[in-house]
C-alpha cells in the first residue's frame, strides 16, 4: 500500500478512537481528566497523520519539460498520452477492436506517429494528439503485429503475404503474396539498409517442412535472396515458432520445433546481404528463445530451460553458459557487464538480480529479490520491476530503495531523473469498489523512490517517452 495512503488510513483510524474516548469520557468520574487526554493526544497525531498523508517531498530531479509526453497501452485496449510532468491524460485513442493493441508493447513508433495493426486494417495515429491519420486494408489479419518501419514504408505480414504501404497516406507500394504451400503464417517483418526480411514454413512431403528466410528488396519487393534454414527432417511438421533478428549485418533466425519429442531450438546466422549461412547452433529449449542480444561481438540466448548463452558473432563458437540462471526476461550489457533478473536453479529463494562479466560469465553480485521480472539501467542505478519497484546501486547490488508491494510491476524505462513502470495487481487480490488497487502507470522519482503521480488503470508494457 502507498505510504500516503496508509497514513490516511492510521489517522483516521485514530480520529475514531479519539472521538470514541471523548464520548466515553464524558461518563466517567476520576478518570474523566485522563482520559480527555489521551483523547486529545490521539486527535492531534490524527490531525498530523492527515497533514502527512497529504503532504509530499518535493521531487529531487529537475522539472520535466511541459512538451514532454509519456505513451502507453491503457488496460490492454486503448493508446494513451499523458504529460510526462503531471500525469494529466492528453488524448486516448480506442481502436475498433481491441485486439488491435498487444498488452506488452506499444504500436510501432516512427517519426511521430504510432502505426497498428487493426484486423485487416494498418491504421497511423499521430502522436502529437492521437488522431487518426490515415488507414489501410489489406488481405489478411494484423491484429497485435509488431510492424516494421523504415524509410517512410511500412511493412507487414499477414497469411496472404508481404504487404509495403507509403508511412505518409497508406497507400500500397507493393503485395509480395506467398505460396499456397505455405505452412504458417510469415514471421513480423525486419526491415535494414533498404531490404525486407521474413521467413515461413513451407509444407513438403510427407508432412515434413522447409523453412525459409527470404530477402525482398525494400522498394519493390522483389526477391533478393532466400535460404532454407532447416534441413530435410530436422523439425517435423514443422516450425513451432520462427523469429527473426537484424544487428550487425546479420540475420539471426530462431526456429522452435512443434513437438516436444523434439525440443531443439537452432539459430542460424545469415549474411544480410547474400543469405550465406555463417553459423549455426542448436540449443536444448523446448520453445523459441524469448530473448536475443547482440552487442560487442557477442551473441547472447536466453531462454527457462537453457539459461543464459554466450556466443562468438563470427563463428557462433560458445563462449560461456550459466544453466543456474534461469529466466526470460530480455538482459543489460552496459561497459562488460551483463545486469539481469534471473531463477536460480535449485535454489531457495530462487529470485535474484545478477551482474556477470561478459566475457566470462562469472559473477560480480547477486541481490536477492524474491519476485523480480525485468531490469532497466539509467547512470549508475539498475530499476527493478517484481512485486514491487526496486533501485539497485550498479557497482555492489545495494538495494537503495523500494516502491510498492503485492501488485506485478512491468518493464520500466527512466528518463530525465523519473522511472515511469505499469503496474497491476496479483491475480489473486480482490479490491471492491477499487479500494487498494494497484491498477497504474507510476512516476517515481529515480533517486528516492517518491511517487510523482500516477494515473489510473493497469499498464503492462514498457512505456515511452518523446516531446
Amino acid at each position: 500500500m502507498d505510504v500516503h495512503l496508509l497514513l490516511a488510513v492510521l489517522a483516521i483510524a485514530l480520529l475514531i478512537i479519539a472521538a470514541t474516548l471523548g464520548l466515553l469520557a464524558r461518563r466517567m468520574g476520576q478518570r474523566r481528566r485522563a482520559t480527555r487526554i489521551i483523547a486529545g493526544g490521539l486527535a492531534v497525531l490524527a490531525i498530523a497523520g492527515l497533514v502527512l498523508s497529504v503532504w509530499a517531498l518535493p521531487p529531487s530531479h529537475a522539472p520535466l519539460p511541459a512538451s514532454l509526453s509519456v505513451y502507453y497501452v491503457r488496460g490492454c485496449g486503448s493508446l494513451e498520452a499523458a504529460s510526462a510532468a503531471t500525469g494529466m491524460v492528453r488524448w486516448h485513442y480506442q481502436p475498433p477492436s481491441r485486439s488491435a493493441l498487444a498488452c506488452e508493447y506499444l504500436p510501432t513508433f516512427a517519426n511521430g506517429v504510432f502505426y497498428l495493426g487493426s484486423g485487416t486494417t494498418i491504421r497511423a495515429v499521430r502522436a502529437t494528439d492521437g488522431n487518426e491519420l490515415w488507414r489501410a486494408s489489406v488481405a489478411g489479419r494484423v491484429d497485435q503485429q509488431v510492424l516494421a518501419v523504415d524509410q517512410g514504408v511500412v511493412y507487414a505480414t499477414t497469411e496472404a503475404g508481404v504487404f509495403a504501404v507509403r508511412a505518409i497516406d497508406g497507400s500500397q507500394l507493393w503485395h509480395l503474396p506467398l505460396s499456397v504451400a505455405t505452412y504458417s503464417t510469415p514471421s513480423a517483418a525486419q526491415a535494414a539498409n533498404g531490404m525486407v526480411y521474413v521467413a515461413f514454413s513451407l509444407a513438403g512431403p510427407q508432412g515434413a517442412a522447409e523453412t525459409i528466410v527470404d530477402a525482398l528488396g525494400a522498394s519493390d519487393g522483389a526477391l533478393r535472396w532466400t535460404r532454407q534454414v532447416e534441413p530435410a527432417g530436422n523439425i517435423p511438421a514443422g516450425a513451432g515458432g520462427i523469429s527473426l533478428t537484424v544487428a550487425d549485418g546479420m540475420v539471426y533466425a530462431q526456429i522452435a520445433p512443434s513437438q516436444s519429442k523434439s525440443p531443439t531450438t537452432v539459430v542460424y546466422a545469415l549474411g544480410a546481404g547474400d543469405g550465406r549461412v555463417h553459423w549455426t547452433y542448436g540449443a536444448y529449449s523446448g520453445d523459441l528463445l524469448n530473448s536475443l542480444t547482440v552487442t560487442d561481438g557477442t551473441v547472447y540466448l536466453r531462454s527457462m530451460p537453457l539459461g543464459l548463452v554466450a556466443l562468438d558473432l563470427a563463428s557462433g563458437r560458445l563462449l560461456w553458459q550459466r544453466k543456474d540462471l534461469g529466466g526470460e526476461a530480455p538482459i543489460i550489457v552496459a561497459n562488460g557487464v551483463i545486469y539481469l533478473s534471473a531463477l536460480l536453479i535449485n535454489s531457495n529463494p530462487d529470485g535474484a538480480v545478477l551482474a556477470l562479466d561478459a566475457r566470462t560469465g562469472s559473477e560480480r553480485w547477486r541481490t536477492l529479490l524474491i519476485e523480480s521480472d525485468y531490469v532497466s539501467l539509467a547512470g549508475q542505478m539498475l530499476y527493478v520491476s517484481g512485486d514491487s519497484e526496486y533501485a539497485l546501486r550498479t557497482n555492489d547490488g545495494h538495494v537503495v530503495w523500494r516502491y510498492g508491494a503485492q501488485a506485478l510491476f512491468y518493464p520500466p524505462v527512466v528518463s530525465t531523473g523519473v522511472v515511469f513502470v505499469g503496474s497491476s495487481d496479483a491475480s489473486y487480490s480482490f479490491h471492491p469498489f477499487g479500494i487498494g488497487s494497484n491498477d497504474f502507470l507510476n512516476a517515481l522519482d529515480a533517486r528516492t523512490g517518491q511517487l510523482d503521480w500516477r494515473t489510473s488503470g493497469d499498464v503492462e508494457g514498457m512505456p515511452m517517452l518523446s516531446s
